[in-house]
């Protein structure tokens, strides 16, 4: 049996959440190994338990020599590169620590290369000073080295096969469009309780609306806490699973009325969460970083049979269309609307949430991503 590398460039952060579906299917067919850097305390906690992974710690934030820094920072590119014993390498985002090191592997081992892309890493690049260019070049913390990620895009040619998570980011590099699925045996809301979840963490009357994920401004938090002002219901809540960032805490610290958070979950508790949520709102800004990418929790609320708004970024009217609500992103007057809407039409949410699931199982489930990977990587066995 063929064994698949996966180097994920940061298996601290929220780079595993796409490797994890990916990973899942791939195993079913190959021997998995995934390998990559630590630069924080630990693997990314949702995920943590989900595979065993090969690890490094390359935390910026260990005092240091300037010297010693980079020192540590090669040795560990170094280690990864050594830690690579499969058949076939999956690099997993452009940067220097997968594609980067996969090219190494390739063209010194002879073995074959395959990239996927979920997010434009060089847009940084184009609005940056140059000053913060200049600052950003560090080889202890590598991942977030504008002009290094900006290097690596035109090299993306020189893999033998690419994989792009949006219609944005297909138009740039080309490669096979691949969703990122969901697994719909498990996110099956016949299976969990709705009544003895809302009890289990104190929900009553309240009408949650979820968000899962590491909150950050791109993703329209701000937009959706406003149209919550304009409701005239004063029980719709938000309710955050996933990291408290800088930029939560002042959402918390302005609008703490609307906003209830409980911190990270395994992604096992997902579909617990998400079957006590009345729906879910991705209020995508139109901007760049937003409009490369696809969030992956469309695709499990979709399996969860939940009603969903989104805005018109990227490909979520795509995904969306004939099973959910769209409007103009940066809108929070268009967001109360469509909210308004659902809560004063519960059938007619419920049955497009239904639509949502099937739609899920027939398009972006696991089985339909495992069709589009087998026919990429058996031509490499």
């Amino acid at each position: 049996m063929k064994k698949i590398s996966i180097l994920i460039s940061d298996l601290s952060g929220n780079c595993v959440v796409r490797s994890n579906p990916i990973a899942k299917v791939l195993e079913r067919h190959y021997k998995i190994e995934i390998i990559g850097p630590m630069f924080g305390d630990g693997i990314f906690e949702p995920y943590k338990d989900e595979f065993d992974y090969k690890s490094v710690l390359l935390d910026a934030n260990i005092q240091l020599p300037r010297l010693s820094k980079v020192k540590k920072g090669l040795h560990g590119m170094k280690w990864i590169a050594d830690s690579i014993t499969g058949d076939i390498i999956y690099a997993f985002k452009p940067r220097i620590i997968t594609l980067g090191i996969g090219l190494l592997a390739k063209y010194k081992r002879k073995l074959p290369l395959i990239l996927d892309i979920e997010d434009w890493e060089a847009a940084s690049f184009y609005t940056a000073s140059f000053s913060s260019k200049l600052a950003s070049i560090r080889f202890d913390s590598p991942n977030h080295n504008i002009l290094f990620n900006r290097f690596m895009e035109p090299l993306t040619h020189l893999t033998d096969e690419i994989t792009v998570v949006s219609n944005f980011l297909q138009k740039r590099f080309g490669g096979i469009k691949l969703p990122h699925g969901a697994d719909c045996d498990l996110f099956d809301p016949s299976k969990y309780h709705r009544g003895k979840l809302r009890a289990k963490y104190g929900f009553t009357d309240e009408h949650i609306i979820l968000f899962a994920g590491t909150p950050h401004p791109h993703k329209g938090l701000e937009e959706l806490i406003r149209a919550l002002e304009m409701l005239s219901s004063d029980t719709v809540r938000l309710l955050v699973v996933g990291y408290q960032t800088e930029y939560l805490k002042k959402l918390e610290k302005k609008y703490d009325a609307y906003i209830i958070s409980v911190g990270p979950r395994p992604h096992s508790d997902m579909p617990g969460f998400l079957r006590l949520a009345d729906f879910i709102v991705l209020p995508q800004r139109n901007v760049p970083v937003a409009q490369a990418q696809v969030p992956g929790k469309v695709y499990e609320a979709m399996a969860m049979a939940k009603p969903i708004i989104a805005t018109a970024v990227s490909d979520l009217p795509e995904i969306l269309d004939g099973c959910g609500s769209i409007v103009e992103p940066e809108k929070p007057e268009q967001i109360a609307e469509a909210i308004q809407y659902v809560l004063d039409h519960p059938e007619e949410a419920e049955e497009m949430g239904w639509k949502a699931r099937e739609k899920c199982k027939a398009k972006y489930s696991l089985e339909a991503m495992e069709e589009i990977l087998l026919e990429i990587f058996r031509k490499y066995e």
